[in-house]
């Protein structure tokens, strides 16, 4: 039934946001008028994150959302225990300065607390940077580009699933 479908929905929602809630309360800055972040996160999943089979999709997750540019092309490479991005330096783009640095969130497949970081050294402008994840992490990366005054992040950009 329609509300079965629902509430399955809204429950893969709740599972998801759960070790999200300590990074989306630090990065989730711009929700709109109507929505604090719980809610704004609550409705980007809800409306975009399902495939045609109702399973909420980590690929399809938009867990930050904002109005600066946000990392494009980005490439992943997984080496010695080490992640190094790297991404256009796309600064001639509207809403995005040299300096807004990146802020990366590791989604744990196996439970537990999501790891994140800010990193004030990596910069929209530099094109590159390596993250440091736990040994033996197993997640979902997501990045996102925020500026120095910390009060705009771009959407998140989804990497794939990582594993050291």
């Amino acid at each position: 039934s329609p509300l079965t479908r629902i509430r399955s929905k809204m429950q893969q929602v709740q599972d998801f946001i759960k070790p999200l809630l300590p990074f989306a309360k630090a990065y989730y800055l711009e929700p709109d008028a109507r929505h604090n972040y719980y809610n704004a996160l609550v409705s980007w999943l809800l409306y975009g994150a399902f495939d045609a089979e109702n399973i909420l999709q980590a690929a399809k997750a938009r867990i930050m959302h904002g109005s600066l540019t946000p990392p494009e092309n980005v490439a992943i490479c997984t080496e010695n225990g080490n992640i190094t991005l790297s991404w256009d330096d796309n600064t001639m783009a509207p809403l995005s300065e040299a300096d807004d640095h990146l802020v990366w969130c590791c989604y744990n497949t196996n439970a537990g607390p999501c790891q994140f970081e800010e990193c004030h050294d990596i910069t929209r402008s530099s094109g590159t940077g390596t993250i440091n994840l736990h040994r033996n992490s197993h997640g979902h990366l997501y990045l996102a580009f925020i500026n120095k005054k910390h009060d705009r992040i771009s959407d998140s950009v989804y990497l794939g699933e990582v594993k050291l």
